[in-house]
């Protein structure tokens, strides 16, 4: 199927000095369009039937992912049955790839059946466990902590002959 494009604003509307739409079939965003770059800061922003094209090109790549067997006359007959109603109607990505249409025969594409429930084990006590293997660490990290200082402070204590620290040198200059 072969489609004819035409560019159209963010609103819904065609630009200012846009071609005429005689029998136009789709409308597709072609003005404002942010993507990427080639150079710069990596931004490009673009607009005209040539954008719009692409958005359709796109979205109809989509349909026939979507759906392998649905011939170039389907995937078109999907891009504008599903586009939003307007003069000229707008392109719904979303809808023309999810939407079942009575009769058609394609199914829709949804998501993956769910898996199997998986049974997972209780890791309460195990969680318990490690909490107290932790709190024992800590416990005993810090006591080993005290005693290494209370015998650096003994050992300096003892080598002051057990005087306050600072004690006999206040006269001495």
């Amino acid at each position: 199927g072969v489609l004819s494009v035409a560019d159209m604003l963010p609103a819904g509307s065609r630009p200012d000095r846009a071609l005429p739409t005689g029998d136009v079939d789709l409308a597709a965003p072609g003005a404002g369009v942010v993507s990427g770059g080639p150079r710069g800061k990596g931004h490009y922003l673009g607009g005209g039937v040539a954008v719009a094209t692409a958005h359709a090109a796109g979205a109809a790549a989509a349909v026939r992912a979507a759906h392998p067997d649905a011939s170039g006359e389907e995937a078109a007959r999907r891009l504008t049955t599903t586009a939003y109603p307007a003069d000229i109607p707008q392109l719904d990505a979303y809808a023309a790839v999810t939407t079942v249409r009575a009769g058609s025969g394609v199914p829709a594409a949804g998501p993956a059946p769910a898996a199997e429930p998986v049974a997972v084990r209780d890791t309460s006590g195990t969680d318990r466990a490690t909490g107290r293997a932790v709190l024992f660490v800590l416990l005993g990290s810090a006591g080993v902590f005290s005693l290494l200082w209370a015998g650096f402070a003994l050992s300096r204590a003892r080598a002051r002959g057990w005087r306050p620290a600072g004690a006999g040198t206040a006269g001495k200059h």
